[in-house]
C-alpha cells in the first residue's frame, strides 16, 4: 500500500485529488493539509511514502516545504502539482 499525504491549500482540488487516488486498492490518503508547516508536522507523525505538493501555499511553499522534507526524510518522494507557469521559480 502506498501511503499518501496531499498539501494543497485548495479544498476542493485536494478532495477531488483524494477522490481519484482511492480508487486504487494500492494508494491510501492517509493526510490532507492546507500548507507545508502543517504537512511537515503530519509527515513527522504519519510517515507518508509520497507528498503532493502545492507551490502556493499559506505559512510555507510548497518550494521551501520540498527542501525540509528532502533534507529530513530523503526517502520521501515529492510530487509537485502546480499551475504556476513561471519556470525560473518551478525550478528553483
Amino acid at each position: 500500500m502506498i501511503k499518501v499525504m496531499i498539501a494543497d491549500d485548495q479544498t476542493i482540488l485536494a478532495e477531488g485529488i483524494k477522490s481519484v487516488l482511492e480508487t486504487s486498492d494500492q494508494i491510501e490518503v492517509i493526510a490532507l493539509v492546507s500548507d507545508g508547516a502543517e504537512a511537515i508536522r503530519k509527515i513527522a507523525e504519519n510517515k507518508p511514502d509520497v507528498v503532493l505538493l502545492d507551490i502556493r501555499m499559506p505559512n510555507m511553499n510548497g518550494v521551501v516545504a520540498t527542501k525540509e522534507i528532502k533534507t529530513r526524510w530523503p526517502e520521501i518522494k515529492v510530487i509537485i502539482l502546480t499551475t504556476f507557469d513561471d519556470s525560473d521559480y518551478i525550478l528553483n
